[in-house]
């Protein structure tokens, strides 16, 4: 039998303590990261629905969408508690050279969307970034 010496009354709470803090450090770090991982698919998912839109009508100005049918798209896949988002155009002929804005993508052509937002982590644990998500597809047809 151990007997307990006079100064170790303490200790078991402050090693209980420390206990404590690590596995709620492991806790909101699993939890933050799922969430960096939900957001980064549901980026993927915008982009990805977007694209399917924009391949069978390509957007007339390239760059920025704030409103319109790809735009729209993006917002369809997008939870509605995010923090704002944009949604880009860009076109690319066969060759792969980039499409200067003013010019319509045309059949063949490469359009890529890319949805992006700026990311605040739920905890302290988790990194401050931009999660985004890209797409590209071939213009199949013309409207």
């Amino acid at each position: 039998m151990m007997r307990r010496l006079r100064g170790d009354s303490g200790v078991t709470a402050v090693e209980f303590s420390f206990v404590v803090f690590i596995i709620i450090l492991i806790t909101l770090a699993g939890i933050d990261i799922g969430l960096w991982v939900f957001q980064k698919s549901e980026a993927s998912q915008a982009a990805r629905e977007a694209a399917r839109v924009a391949m069978i009508s390509p957007p007339t100005t390239l760059g920025a969408q704030t409103s319109g049918a790809i735009y729209d798209a993006a917002i369809r896949e997008i939870e509605s508690n995010l923090p704002e988002f944009s949604v880009s155009v860009s076109c690319a002929d066969t060759a792969g050279d980039d499409i200067t804005d003013g010019a319509q993508c045309g059949v063949g052509d490469l359009v890529t969307v890319t949805v992006q937002w700026h990311r605040d982590p739920l905890t302290f644990v988790g990194a401050t970034d931009t999660v985004s998500g890209s797409s590209t597809r071939t213009v199949v047809e013309l409207p």
